[in-house]
């Protein structure tokens, strides 16, 4: 990969802003299986109406 200081794993969704597209932030979940982790920080996503 590119970045040293970067990790690609699941369990964290990037925050879009609705009509720039640009990053806001992001979620991370840890501490169930991956697949998990990644849907739980899709649901708070949704959660937050973005």
């Amino acid at each position: 990969m590119g970045d040293p200081m970067l990790a690609a794993v699941q369990g964290g969704v990037v925050i879009l802003h609705p009509s720039s597209g640009s990053i806001m932030g992001g979620i991370g979940v840890s501490g169930l299986a991956a697949q998990e982790d990644e849907d739980l920080a899709k649901i708070g996503l949704k959660a937050m109406k973005l």
